[in-house]
């Protein structure tokens, strides 16, 4: 039986030509959403790379949003060793209550 992965690539048994794809993301940077993909494509997410808290934060986000559980510790500890300015505080109070389940 044909996967959903089976459906998008192939066509009557024939892989699709390759077209060019233009996906919208809202609320994540071009950078991090790329770094994600590219991990889910197999290539290794170095946390360090992340640049900002708000990287971070939209990192995690993803992972949560996505259930890759092999990040969610680094990133929780990256986020540990980042300054918490006025421009991200709501961000990770809203961060802090997805982790907390409430």
């Amino acid at each position: 039986m044909p996967t959903q992965s089976d459906k998008m690539f192939f066509q009557s048994g024939k892989a699709r030509e390759p077209h060019k794809v233009t996906v919208q993301i809202k609320n994540k940077s071009e950078d991090v959403f790329r770094m994600f993909l590219n991990h889910l494509y197999g290539e290794e997410l170095v946390v360090e790379n992340l640049s900002s808290l708000s990287s971070v934060i939209q990192m995690f986000e993803l992972v949560e949003q996505y259930d890759v559980v092999e990040l969610k510790e680094n990133l929780l500890q990256k986020m540990k060793t980042q300054i918490v300015e006025k421009e991200n505080f709501l961000a990770v109070v809203d961060l802090v209550k997805v982790c907390s389940g409430t």
